[in-house]
């Protein structure tokens, strides 16, 4: 009887171990790849369908853009593009499009400049690749304007990939 006890358990807890592992790369599979904007794109990205009379959340996807303040959750975002100079080039912003959206517990941030802005770390496109922590992301939120791929998912800022600028 004991055996058969055991043995029973030890199912249940082979199957609930299934049910998390089939689970969780569905959460994670859930979530659509789209595609990601020129990191230095010369134009702003046209969102024709929203409203802008009122900050609300962006539609699913990726902007080009950089928050412009974070309070209770919440942070305001406009795109941005790329605009060259005679020295090198910087990007600029709009004040007509203006986006908000709470930020997920579960974002990922990814620094051009390692996390605690500790170096470079980024790809050959300039986009940062060092994982940090949201702790590190909200730090990085009180640091003045930085661009940014800013990824949107059921109306919640679900990554952040910092574009490098000297």
């Amino acid at each position: 009887m004991r055996a058969q006890i055991a043995r029973s358990a030890g199912l249940a807890a082979l199957a609930a171990g299934l049910v998390l592992a089939a689970t969780a790369p569905a959460e994670a599979a859930a979530i659509p790849k789209y595609k990601a904007p020129a990191p230095y794109g010369k134009t702003f990205q046209a969102d024709p369908a929203h409203d802008f009379t009122t900050p609300s959340s962006r539609h699913n996807g990726i902007l080009r853009g950089w928050i412009t303040s974070y309070k209770s959750g919440i942070a305001t975002y406009t795109p941005i593009k790329w605009r060259e100079s005679a020295d090198f080039g910087e990007f600029v912003g709009t004040n007509k499009m203006k986006y908000a959206s709470p930020i997920s517990s579960k974002v990922a941030y990814y620094s051009a400049f390692g996390c605690g802005r500790s170096g470079t770390t980024v790809n050959k496109k300039f986009l940062g690749i060092k994982r940090c922590t949201r702790k590190d992301l909200l730090a990085y939120l009180k640091l003045d304007k930085h661009p940014a791929l800013i990824t949107v998912y059921k109306g919640q800022i679900i990554r952040l990939q910092e574009i490098y600028q000297a």
